[in-house]
């Protein structure tokens, strides 16, 4: 069995000094990670009985880990015993029947393609509309310019005809 080095050092003054540590896992140092709120179970607890209750279109399991999962049939929708019994199950195995959709629109292949498509389409227009406003910034730089020149062309003009004036008025 190979052997593992644990320091010994207490405080970072000492000198460090190594020595052979035997690492065996024993059944007691597992530790469990399954109460871990991040951590998906992937097994099912027993089943105890399944309720099945036509009236008012609910399944309902009773689970051997002493809870109870129940699920309704949608209004309008005829009662069925397997798709009552179905849903129950993925919703224990999910957490919530919200959880379970999310999970079939995420890995729908056309779910996914259309989104995509939505996605690319909506990245299309945004660039779009980005090209559409940089031009008409771009028309109005143009027009400000143009409207500038001809604003100083005008005002050189109205002074050097206002210079001729006065250079007539001298020469009088």
């Amino acid at each position: 069995m190979p052997f593992y080095y644990r320091c010994n050092a207490t405080n970072p003054w000492e000198d460090w000094h190594f020595e052979p540590y035997d690492l065996t896992v024993t059944t007691d140092m597992v530790l469990n990670f399954d109460n871990l709120p991040s951590k998906k179970k992937t097994t099912l607890p027993g089943i105890i009985h399944v309720q099945f209750n036509k009236e008012s279109g609910h399944t309902t399991i009773v689970w051997d880990d002493d809870t109870s999962t129940t699920v309704g049939c949608a209004e309008g929708s005829e009662f069925e015993e397997y798709v009552g019994f179905c849903a129950a199950v993925a919703k224990k195995l999910f957490g919530s029947t919200s959880a379970v959709k999310k999970l079939i629109e995420d890995k729908d292949v056309d779910a996914v393609r259309k989104r995509k498509t939505k996605e690319r389409d909506e990245r299309i227009r945004q660039q779009q509309e980005f090209e559409r406003q940089n031009h008409e910034r771009a028309v109005r730089r143009a027009a400000k310019k143009k409207l500038f020149d001809a604003e100083v062309d005008e005002m050189v003009t109205r002074m050097l005809n206002g210079r001729e004036k006065d250079s007539e008025d001298d020469e009088q």
